[in-house]
C-alpha cells in the first residue's frame, strides 16, 4: 500500500514496460488473449471442486483411473516476483472491446479489469495484508495506485467465481472460463464498493 506521491515517483512504475516483463506468464496474459490452462495434477485436493463443476456443467464424461472424477484444466495465477502497476489493468479495462457490446472477446485480463473483478481483488488483498501487519488498522477506504501481484490475482479469480456461482478456489478452470464467451450486457459486474455495501 503506497501513497499516490510514492506511486508517481516510483522509478519501477514510471519505467514499467509490459513488453519487457521478465515473467513470461504475466507478459503473455497482459499482451494476448491466451489463457495458459494446464492439467491439474492435484487430484485429491481438487476432487470436491471437480465434482461440483460436473454437477454445474452436466459433463457426463468420466475417467475410470481418476476415481470417477473428470480431470480438469486450471489456471493458477502465478506472478512470482512480478508486481504490475494498476494502471496497466486500467488501460486493459478502457481498451476492452466486446463484439456488438454483448459478447466478450475471451481476453482474460481485459474481462477481469472491465467487469470490476480486478477492483475487488486488489482491495480484498490490500485489506488482508493490512490486517496482518502489526497494529493493522481496519481498512475502510478503497485502495488506489497500487501494484497487482499473485495474491491480488488470486482474489480477483475468487471474485469472478463468487459472482458466477462457482467454488471460490482462486484457480480458474477451463469450464469456468467459458462464462466469458456468453452474451452479456455492457455494464460491469461488480466493484469493491458493491462488495462493501452488500
Amino acid at each position: 500500500w503506497i501513497t499516490k506521491e510514492e506511486y508517481d515517483e516510483s522509478e519501477y512504475v514510471r519505467d514499467y514496460d509490459v513488453a519487457k516483463e521478465e515473467n513470461v506468464e504475466v507478459r503473455d496474459l497482459l499482451t494476448s488473449n491466451i489463457v495458459p490452462f494446464a492439467d491439474d495434477d492435484e487430484d485429491e485436493e481438487e476432487e470436491d471442486v471437480i465434482e461440483e463443476l460436473e454437477e454445474v456443467t452436466g459433463d457426463p464424461s468420466k475417467d475410470e483411473n481418476d476415481k470417477g472424477y473428470v480431470k480438469t484444466k486450471v489456471w493458477k495465477p502465478d506472478f512470482k516476483e512480478s508486481k504490475v502497476p494498476l494502471k496497466v489493468f486500467t488501460a486493459k479495462a478502457d481498451s476492452y472491446i466486446k463484439e456488438d457490446d454483448s459478447t466478450s472477446t475471451g481476453d482474460l485480463i481485459g474481462y477481469f479489469s472491465h467487469n470490476g473483478f480486478i477492483d475487488v481483488g486488489i482491495n480484498k488483498n490490500h485489506k488482508k495484508k493490512t490486517a496482518k501487519q502489526p497494529g493493522g488498522r481496519k481498512v475502510t477506504s478503497v485502495a488506489r495506485d497500487t501494484l497487482v501481484d499473485t495474491d491480488a490475482m488470486t482474489e480477483t479469480v475468487k471474485a469472478f467465481q463468487k459472482f458466477n456461482g462457482f467454488p471460490e478456489t482462486g484457480q480458474l478452470t477451463e469450464q469456468e472460463s467459458r462464462v466469458m464467451s456468453k452474451p452479456r450486457c455492457g455494464n460491469r459486474d461488480t466493484s469493491y464498493k458493491d462488495e462493501i455495501e452488500s
